[in-house]
């Protein structure tokens, strides 16, 4: 491993390039407590953790702010990555580190409890909660040049209490981490369409004002909220990085991948409107029948032993567990059975009198059945997690992001992954498989735009939208809107009207066309086609040089959109056309368009003359198209300005209809 690693700037604005020592005691700790990890593995955590910090601003600067995402998969080892993260920037000059630990106490106690157990010596000094009153302490452990972290339950008092204590006069200056872990759920604005502040993102908003140098890192496994959030919101992200799973990770590729029917079972005998008073459904006998089966293979397999007839009261769960289950020494399993019956527990999750938080939980024995509802998710480990029964979902709508935090199967199972079973009605199971497609579709999308060094303002928030079941986020936190590209999008009725930017795009346009020898053809009126044009080759060379600034159409979502088609190879060529043909002359190229009182063209389209001039409208031939409007905009007939517009077809192809989720932009 390198000692030091150095890295240059993204781009001319970024921060000045320092050096983070990678090589230190607090690396050294981490590494001691997870030996299980192979050596590329952690290899991989620490160079995630290098590039997260080397996006902060460098700890010897006297301003500077920055706000981060850190994205991984659901229960694929975020808690780590941040521990990891810590440890660099306590070593690297971050004197001060505040960790935003969740809103439920159990889980801060937790969170709280692992950094302790995986960070704590004699350079970071650990406080939970810390209020004003331990000011003097702090102040010391920072004069001997230690680092001071300071875990903090993410609520309204507790908030107050932490910058209280970060913005006295008294307490030494010096760079700030703020680590946000499940940054998407109770710290954006959940008041935004009020015009108001929620209490939390209030309290972290004053926090963060209180810092000269600090550096914001959300850390999420679902990050909708976070990328559609406003573009000016206080906590929009100004980089990201994506969190690998480790080797071993099970997750909602595994269970709802090719694989699907190894592992998910449908449950067909509870209604969306049964009542929780209803008794005990069929269909929650067989997984409980399983789950005693895997209990006692996981523990056979624990004494080395390693097949038969079974009781026939289980013989459905067993033919069940035969399909991915190779190993077992059935004739012992048999024997054993009894007795992982006896060894279980039943714990109640919930916010009852008679319920307990999860975290809390106390296995004293072997097999554990967990029964709780929303509690049992968010931030939720369970270990050794085989067999999950979900029976209900929202009625309506759901969201994306709560829904994929139900998934607490995902995890390192794979080891006893042959083990797992999901009980799920249809219904849920298409959510999930939704949720999949989103999954992948976002992270290809978010590491082809690493690879492109393009910086987050620039990536274009588009969201998978697999049914109309399922929203992105709640609806509270960020404006967001369908794109569904099919048929004819036109850019008017607003085109841009600014004379540069009108000669600016009909430069681009006229290059274009010249070097991809574009041909006028007669079809009743002259047009300029260029056709089965490389699709790469529009976005590069034409699209991504236009300037549509200030106008109705958004123009990185189409160019995302085509670039998605291109990379699953579903659309290499299309058609161009340049309308009415010629390049110069109102009669040559330019079309003219009355405005309306509202300053917008009512229709850039020709109705032609049908059959001896067909409609712009149906001169596509059923094939991707993009037309070229050059359009002279008029009040009562006299010319006021000129401008370019575009329009787009897409034909009714399964292929080239997709359904996206995108932020609300400002015009």
């Amino acid at each position: 491993m390198s000692q030091t690693i150095g890295l240059e700037p993204l781009a001319e604005n970024d921060s000045p390039r320092w050096t983070i020592e990678v090589s230190c005691p607090e690396i050294d700790i981490i590494r001691n407590n997870y030996k299980d990890i192979s050596e590329e593995e952690f290899d991989k955590t620490i160079k995630s953790a290098v590039k997260l910090l080397a996006e902060c601003p460098n700890p010897r600067s006297s301003a500077g702010a920055k706000r981060g995402l850190a994205i991984g998969k659901i229960q694929s080892g975020k808690t780590l990555s941040f521990t990891t993260l810590i440890a660099l920037a306590a070593s690297n000059g971050y004197s001060k580190i505040i960790v935003l630990a969740g809103t439920k106490t159990s889980l801060f106690k937790q969170t709280f409890d692992r950094l302790k157990k995986d960070l704590l010596q004699k350079k970071i000094n650990a406080f939970d909660n810390p209020t004003i009153n331990q000011l003097g302490v702090i102040r010391n452990i920072l004069d001997l040049k230690r680092c001071a972290l300071l875990v903090v339950l993410k609520q309204k008092d507790h908030l107050k209490d932490i910058t209280e204590l970060i913005s006295s006069p008294d307490m030494p200056k010096g760079p700030t981490l703020i680590i946000d872990d499940e940054g998407d759920e109770a710290s954006l604005n959940n008041y935004f369409r009020k015009n108001g502040e929620s209490t939390i993102y209030k309290g972290i908003k004053s926090l963060l004002g209180a810092l000269p140098v600090h550096a914001y890192i959300a850390y999420t496994a679902t990050p909708q909220a976070n990328l559609l959030i406003s573009a000016i919101d206080n906590l929009t992200p100004k980089f990201c990085q994506l969190i690998e799973p480790g080797t071993g990770y099970c997750g909602s590729s595994t269970f709802f991948g090719e694989r699907q029917n190894e592992f998910i079972r449908v449950i067909e005998d509870v209604s969306e409107d049964a009542p929780e008073t209803a008794p005990v459904p069929e269909s929650l006998k067989n997984p409980l029948a399983l789950f005693f089966w895997t209990g006692t293979i996981s523990s056979v397999r624990k004494e080395d032993i390693g097949r038969q007839s079974l009781l026939s009261r289980f013989k459905k769960a067993y033919e069940d567990l035969l399909k991915t289950v190779k190993d077992a020494n059935w004739d012992l399993i048999e024997k054993r059975l009894d007795y992982e019956l006896r060894a279980h527990e039943i714990h109640m999750v919930n916010s009852l009198q008679d319920g307990i938080q999860i975290a809390e939980a106390n296995f004293q024995l072997e097999n554990n059945i967990i029964i709780g509802g929303n509690i049992l998710g968010r931030g939720v480990t369970i270990k050794d997690l085989t067999v999950s029964y979900v029976a209900r979902r929202a009625r309506r709508i759901t969201n994306v992001d709560t829904m994929a935090q139900r998934a607490r199967w995902c995890g390192y199972k794979s080891e006893y992954l042959d083990l797992c079973r999901i009980y799920l009605p249809q219904r849920v199971i298409g959510d999930f498989e939704g949720i999949l497609y989103q999954e992948d579709d976002l992270w290809e999308a978010l590491e082809r735009n690493h690879r492109q060094r393009l910086p987050i303002e620039s990536w274009p928030r588009l969201l998978a939208s697999f049914t109309s079941d399922l929203r992105p986020t709640r609806t509270s936190v960020a404006n967001f809107h369908k794109f569904v590209p099919e048929g004819w999008t036109t850019q008017s009725p607003k085109p841009s009207f600014k004379d540069e930017q009108t000669e600016h795009n009909s430069k681009v346009i006229q290059k274009f066309l010249k070097e991809n020898n574009a041909i006028e053809e007669d079809i009743g009126v002259i047009y300029k086609f260029v056709r089965n044009c490389d699709t790469s080759n529009v976005i590069t060379n034409l699209l991504c040089k236009l300037d549509l600034s200030g106008t109705d159409w958004n123009l990185a979502y189409y160019i995302e959109y085509l670039n998605r088609l291109v990379l699953s190879r579903k659309l290499q060529k299309m058609d161009i056309v340049l309308m009415s043909g010629g390049d110069e002359g109102e009669a040559g190229g330019w079309r003219r368009r009355e405005l309306l009182d509202n300053g917008r063209i009512n229709n850039i389209f020709s109705a032609g003359s049908p059959p001896k001039r067909p409609a712009d409208r149906n001169i596509h031939g059923d094939k991707v198209q993009l037309q070229i409007h050059k359009v002279i905009c008029t009040r009562n007939k006299i010319e006021s300005t000129r401008t370019v517009a575009l329009a787009l077809y897409i034909p009714n192809n399964q292929d080239y209809n997709l359904s996206y989720i995108v932020r609300e932009e400002p015009l």
